[in-house]
């Protein structure tokens, strides 16, 4: 998947449901989950940053926001748009 080879980073995901067992497919138990109230959690977890981790919250992009860092948020928001302009 890519995801491996990168610079070990630590991510906070903002999630809304019950379901975190995409996060524990991707990641294992190196997860760490705060209830943030109304049903919201966030997700604290180490991974490598690369491609493979960008393509795959991208996938998620749904279910997911990434609340830090700020530069993988960047990141997504650029290939968003750049991904919108193909449509206009």
């Amino acid at each position: 998947m890519n995801q491996f080879g990168g610079e070990l980073i630590r991510i906070k995901l903002e999630y809304e449901g019950t379901d975190l067992n995409i996060l524990y497919d991707f990641d294992g138990d190196n997860i760490r989950i705060h209830d943030k109230g109304n049903g919201v959690l966030h997700a604290i977890l180490e991974i490598q940053d690369s491609e493979g981790l960008i393509s795959w919250l991208m996938q998620c992009g749904q279910k997911f926001k990434v609340i830090e860092p700020v530069d993988v948020r960047e990141k997504i928001v650029k290939r968003l748009k750049d991904s919108l302009l193909k449509y206009d």
